[in-house]
């Protein structure tokens, strides 16, 4: 049998919330706090993630994923990511891009990511609204998108396509080759699952 106590965590992923600024219909872990608070549950404070990632980092971990949810939305992104930052880890960031304020772009222009993983939902406002519920959502993400451009930060653009924002496909294609380089490929996601833990959408 293997000494599992000699086994190394490697890589892990920091779920800092459930919740989001967007309502994206498809979404399978979203949740709000009038759900958390129903749940009896509570998001991990910053000192609470700060403290586990330093775990980790004694534990050998070298890579570490931070995600929602949307990570922005928390008031305590920044503090939380640059005491994260400074452990050393090759960390790895998932955002809509929505939210991306001058605070932030302070913080990760100090501290860059190692690599960034923005979601596109369609290519308009109008079908971020459809499927989002938000109506400037892609200006939005067009705007914060273009100040992470501006890290030296390797970069990854997804999707997940149903039916509200099918008929945007081809546009988001087009749009991830002219905005983020010829080299960019727009990533689908293959799976439209059931919400997971208690989550307040119902995908399609």
């Amino acid at each position: 049998m293997p000494d599992i106590s000699k086994r190394c965590p490697v890589n892990g992923t920091f779920e800092l919330t459930g919740r989001c600024n967007l309502s994206c219909k498809m979404c399978l872990i979203r949740v709000d706090k009038k759900r958390i608070e129903e749940l009896g549950l509570r998001e991990r404070t910053a000192e609470e993630w700060i403290d586990m990632a330093r775990q980790a980092a004694e534990a050998g971990t070298l890579g570490l994923l931070l995600t929602g949810g949307e990570v922005m939305l928390r008031p305590d992104f920044c503090e939380i990511y640059e005491a994260i930052a400074k452990m050393g880890f090759l960390l790895t960031l998932y955002t809509n891009a929505t939210m991306v304020t001058d605070e932030i772009m302070d913080v990760l222009e100090r501290y860059p990511p190692h690599k960034i993983g923005v979601t596109m939902y369609g290519a308009s406002n109008e079908t971020y609204e459809r499927l989002c519920g938000n109506e400037r959502g892609f200006e939005r993400f067009v705007d914060g998108s273009g100040k992470l451009l501006k890290l030296p930060s390797l970069f990854d653009i997804r999707t997940t396509i149903v039916q509200d924002n099918l008929a945007d496909l081809q546009k988001m294609k087009d749009f991830t080759q002219k905005y983020f380089g010829k080299d960019k490929v727009l990533h689908i996601s293959r799976n439209v699952v059931n919400s997971i833990r208690d989550g307040i959408e119902c995908p399609r």
